[in-house]
């Protein structure tokens, strides 16, 4: 082999080695966007996570047998006098008929 012909075969496998860099360059861009993608993905899931616990945590709140808020309002209701209750609703809707009663009197005969 000549001096020439071995420059040349030197040339040659720099170049191909040339494009091979290029082309794992460009892999390893590619590489480095999709772990992008994946880093901002995680952290939308971290933060959904968060919301899910805070929620679960707002249920439990909730439910809870002991101190939770929907058991006492039921306690609540439990001790509150119905029938007193619905004699003054009675008691109620019977002042408000009369008074409607003798407002459409008072309108009938042009006092008002």
């Amino acid at each position: 082999m000549t001096e020439e012909s071995r420059l040349k075969s030197i040339e040659k496998k720099i170049d191909e080695q040339s494009g091979e860099i290029k082309e794992q360059s460009r892999a390893i861009k590619d590489i480095s966007d999709t772990l992008s993608i994946i880093a901002v993905q995680r952290e939308r899931i971290k933060h959904v996570e968060t919301n899910q616990v805070a929620l679960w945590k707002k249920y439990d709140m909730l439910t809870s047998p002991d101190t939770g808020s929907l058991q006492r309002l039921m306690k609540h209701q439990a001790s509150c006098p119905r029938d007193q209750i619905k004699f003054l609703w009675w008691f109620v809707g019977t002042v408000n008929f009369g008074l409607l009663v003798a407002i459409l009197a008072l309108l009938m005969r042009g006092y008002v």
